[in-house]
């Protein structure tokens, strides 16, 4: 039996052996690319931009196959820079095939940089190490923690003495091409996310935008990965690979790429809507004036009043008008607090009807959020508010399947975005929950927009239908959650197709004291 003695040594070498980044100078700084007309994306929009002055021509991602083909789209065609920030990048297919993507555009003298989130991304340290050989790809990891000979434990250790810091993460979901077209909004990068896992996928959304916009996403993301608050992987030595590290990925790649070239999933993305009009070059884009908002990077260690003039939220309120008619809500991770709530049932009371779609205990991924925003429910559907959840699979999904926003198998809500007066519209990452609005980063667009906030609300407003989701209300027994299931009409009591412990453990996290890190 080993002695204490042995156990604080060797706990103490662990907590000497946790490195930090030590490099001789700051990283190299480098700017967005400044010259969109000057590649073959920006040649072919540069006529129809010009009958377009100010404003920016934009195609919604609903279809998590579109979302895919769009993002491969736009890295095949680059010619001078791709720029990449995500807070999740997975090496399941989807993820190997985009990274795949981003060599081969390196190899074409494409400058690539990619910015991911250190806890995000767990797990793919020796992928973002030997990509990071190639001479035009490079990766800074954002918020980093720390490595070592056991990186799991240091990273443990490092939580542990760094808690309010590691806490704070880069929620920012980008990708850009040339400087004259990008794709924001609520997916990350896996096959939950493009509507390829077996089991659960998101139901999400996404913009494509081609023209002014494209230079404020620049200026966000060059920000960020200027930042104090970002690494580049040299500074460690577990991150260093050599040119055989770089061909290794390079055929583990295209292993994953020809695994899948027959799929069933290679097949049904090449009928994708985005592959079929983007061939046939007729691509319909709505034109309208957008603005790129986002956090400042400075949010994860900012309090106070501090804090308060760096909030993505607050640019938003400036931004939007305040609702007189109708609101919409979309967010899968829903804890309005009790301002949101104080507010949301005011505009109710003034006659703005207000309509919130949220995740239901039996859809949601994170049960402990649904805990927060079930404390709210009451208040809200007392108020006169619209509340809507979603149901986790039904018939109605499953026809929506290869067309409806947001239709997948089997779905889980994932995008975050609302509508005001059915013109102006939010989409991109952030969440309407205390981690989202004061915690980590996030990044979306404001967009201007009758024509496509009608559009947006359509297929919304399918969601909303009661073969998709429970709508909420009330009567003299408490709440009530009335659908259609098997095309019969559905009422419940109960939080529907959950178990008891489901809910037990729902109520239980209900009585914590940590809303706010929700």
């Amino acid at each position: 039996m080993k002695s204490p003695w042995f156990l604080l040594l060797l706990l103490v070498g662990t907590l000497s052996s946790c490195v930090y980044p030590r490099l001789d100078g700051a990283a190299t700084p480098s700017f967005a690319f400044d010259g969109p007309v000057d590649s073959e994306i920006g040649a072919e929009i540069t006529e129809v931009l010009a009958r377009h002055p100010g404003e920016t021509g934009l195609y919604l991602l609903g279809d998590g196959l579109d979302a895919f083909a769009s993002r491969g789209a736009l890295i095949q065609r680059a010619e001078h820079a791709i720029d990449v920030q995500y807070y999740i990048f997975h090496d399941d297919v989807t993820g190997s095939i985009l990274l795949k993507l981003l060599l081969e555009a390196a190899d074409r003298g494409v400058r690539v940089r990619l910015l991911i989130d250190d806890l995000g991304s767990d797990g793919i340290d020796d992928r973002l190490a030997a990509a990071n050989v190639h001479e035009h790809l490079e990766v800074r990891l954002f918020n980093p923690r720390a490595r070592g000979p056991w990186t799991w434990l240091a990273k443990t250790l490092d939580l542990m003495g760094r808690p309010f810091r590691i806490n704070h993460r880069m929620h920012n979901k980008m990708l850009t091409a040339d400087g004259i077209a990008g794709i924001v909004g609520g997916r990350n990068v896996g096959d939950e996310y493009f509507d390829a896992a077996e089991d659960v996928n998101f139901g999400d959304l996404d913009v494509l935008a081609f023209g002014p916009v494209l230079s404020e996403l620049g200026e966000s993301f060059d920000e960020y990965w200027n930042s104090e608050f970002t690494e580049q992987l040299n500074g460690w030595s577990s991150f260093k690979r050599d040119a055989g590290d770089l061909d290794a990925l390079r055929a583990a790649l295209l292993d994953v790429a020809a695994e899948n070239s027959d799929s069933s999933y290679a097949r049904r993305l090449d009928g994708a809507d985005f592959i079929q009009e983007a061939a046939d070059d007729e691509l319909p884009l709505t034109w309208a004036v957008t603005h790129a908002h986002s956090d400042r990077p400075r949010k994860i260690v900012a309090s106070g009043d501090e804090l308060a003039e760096l909030l993505l939220i607050e640019r938003l309120r400036n931004d939007i008008p305040t609702a007189q008619e109708e609101l919409l809500i979309v967010s899968p991770y829903f804890i309005p607090g009790k301002a949101g709530t104080r507010a949301l049932v005011a505009d109710a009371a003034r006659g703005v009807e207000v309509r919130i779609l949220t995740n239901s205990l039996a859809s949601t991924d994170v049960g402990a959020v649904h805990a927060g925003y079930r404390r709210y429910r009451r208040t809200l559907v007392e108020g006169g508010v619209q509340v809507y959840e979603v149901q986790p699979s039904s018939d109605f999904t499953d026809a929506l399947y290869d067309e409806g926003l947001f239709g997948s198998k089997n779905a889980s809500l994932h995008a975050k975005t609302f509508i005001s007066d059915r013109r102006y519209l939010f989409v991109g990452s952030m969440n309407l929950d205390p981690r989202s609005v004061q915690l980590n980063t996030e990044l979306g667009f404001v967009i201007d927009s009758p024509e496509l906030a009608e559009g947006l609300i359509e297929g919304i407003e399918a969601v909303l239908a009661p073969g998709s989701s429970w709508s909420v209300t009330m009567d003299e027994d408490g709440l009530v959650w009335t659908g259609v299931e098997g095309g019969e009409p559905a009422s419940y009591r109960k939080e529907p197709r959950t178990s008891w412990w489901q809910r037990f453990k729902c109520a239980l996290v209900g009585w914590l004291p940590i809303e706010g890190q929700l």
